[in-house]
């Protein structure tokens, strides 16, 4: 419907998981155990891809 009156497909969707953002806040406190399976346990890994960290540094 939105096509047929000029609305151009989208080029993709970015889903963001709103109680991750902050995955080294999150490892560093008492956590749950499908964190650990999620992110592994390398500090590194996770400042890497802290998705808040990454947008405020783009921005």
């Amino acid at each position: 419907m939105a096509l047929d009156i000029g609305a151009a497909p989208w080029l993709g969707t970015v889903s963001i998981d709103s109680a991750a953002l902050d995955i080294v806040k999150i490892m560093k406190a008492k956590h749950l155990g499908f964190y650990d399976d999620a992110f592994g346990t390398d500090i590194n890994y996770w400042e890497r891809i802290v998705l808040i960290q990454r947008m405020l540094s783009h921005s």
